[in-house]
């Protein structure tokens, strides 16, 4: 047997699911039979008690302490800001790939010349 906070929780939960899939509208059906049985007093009574509205906090896992700070013997790294310090790489692949697409239209434009 479950207890009353059970099978509402079942019901909440087979309400919310009830639109995505229909077999818990039957199962919502069946738990809230099982509420109305279980219910002490007339029938009245035990409707009165499902249609009143409930105050129910969802439970959730507390949360993790945050970890401690680990000390650290690194040094700090520099502070500059991203536009003085370019790598000369990023220019140099830049002008190597104007340079290749450059070719790839000199060379389809011969291409087209030739023949």
């Amino acid at each position: 047997m479950y207890s009353i906070d059970d099978l509402r929780g079942a019901l909440v939960f087979a309400e919310r699911n009830a639109s995505t899939a229909p077999q818990y509208s039957a199962f919502a059906d069946a738990v809230n039979q099982a509420i109305t049985d279980n219910l002490v007093g007339s029938g009245e009574a035990a409707q009165q008690q499902l249609t009143t509205p409930r105050n129910r906090t969802e439970l959730a896992p507390p949360p993790e302490p945050a970890p401690a700070p680990i000390p650290s013997n690194l040094p700090a790294p520099p502070q500059g800001s991203p536009a003085d310090s370019i790598p000369w790489v990023v220019p140099t692949m830049a002008i190597i790939a104007a340079i290749l697409i450059l070719a790839g239209i000199g060379s389809s434009i011969w291409r087209r010349v030739r023949r």
